[in-house]
């Protein structure tokens, strides 16, 4: 916050507007430059209370201090081509060309969305009903990443839980094998949620765009804001509704996807679907 003190002056007096249109009138001359400011133009520039490109207010020294640009470096100082702005900005333009100012900001533009967090998403639905699939179709079509809550407990905990007890040479052994133990993983989740019913969702957003099968209501309420898109994929006319360890209700989803027929047409689904998202 810029202190009272440091504030630009409030009043501007006559004296004051034309010692800055001779001074200008002086460089535009020494540069061979157009000119044609008035002493009224000169004067609203003047009495600014921030920035034209940035909103800054100005200050009376410094950096923020109020300095005059031309607009459009290749034209004089003209009315309607000269700007009040702070020091620090002017400097940063300094006599770029209207081209090199388009082609900076595409170039910072592209690696700003390149590094802008995506779309934050939550795949929900029965055992078996096609979460991971449609998961994998839309990070094939759309690059969208993903990672489900049994993937992400067997890396974190339950493999090294696990190894001695069922004897598992690796990981992907342990979790090839999550099928025959569903009761004992959503048991083994939730107790890791115990303190942060979130703390493994927030964990896979970490790395991933999509959090793929979380099991548990309670864990689904506490980390509900962290999703910007809730999809809920039924396959309930081929496949009966999952009992026990899966306990959250289709009618928190914002998307129903089904998948009652055959992969093709679950495939074109999911593009749809992806185009929606990727709007």
């Amino acid at each position: 916050m810029i202190k009272e003190k440091a504030k630009a002056k409030e009043t501007i007096t006559d004296v004051e507007v034309a010692k800055k249109l001779i001074n200008i009138f002086q460089s535009s001359q020494d540069r061979k430059l157009e000119f044609n400011l008035s002493f009224d133009y000169v004067k609203k520039l003047l009495e600014y209370k921030t920035c034209y490109y940035t909103n800054v207010p100005f200050t009376e020294d410094g950096p923020f201090a109020r300095s005059f640009d031309r607009i459009d470096s290749d034209k004089g100082y003209i009315e309607g081509n000269v700007v009040a702005c702070t020091i620090d900005i002017n400097g940063k333009k300094a006599n770029l060309s209207f081209d090199e100012i388009a082609c900076l900001h595409t170039k910072l533009n592209k690696i700003k969305e390149k590094n802008k967090p995506g779309m934050k998403i939550i795949i929900l639905g029965s055992a078996r009903s096609g979460k991971d699939t449609l998961a994998e179709l839309l990070n094939k079509y759309y690059g969208i990443t993903f990672k489900s809550s049994s993937e992400a407990a067997n890396e974190l905990f339950i493999y090294d839980d696990l190894k001695t007890k069922y004897g598992y040479k690796n990981k992907k052994e342990c979790f090839e094998d999550r099928v025959n133990h569903r009761d004992e993983w959503y048991k083994m989740i939730c107790d890791y949620n115990l303190d942060d019913k979130a703390k493994l969702a927030k964990g896979i957003l970490k790395k991933a765009d999509c959090y793929v099968g979380m099991r548990d209501y309670d864990e689904f309420k506490e980390s509900k804001e962290l999703f910007d898109i809730i999809i809920w994929v039924d396959a309930s006319e081929r496949l009966p509704l999952e009992e026990g360890t899966f306990n959250i209700p289709k009618s928190e989803a914002d998307f129903i996807i089904e998948n009652n027929t055959t992969l093709e047409d679950f495939e074109v689904k999911a593009i749809k679907l992806g185009k929606i998202l990727k709007k």
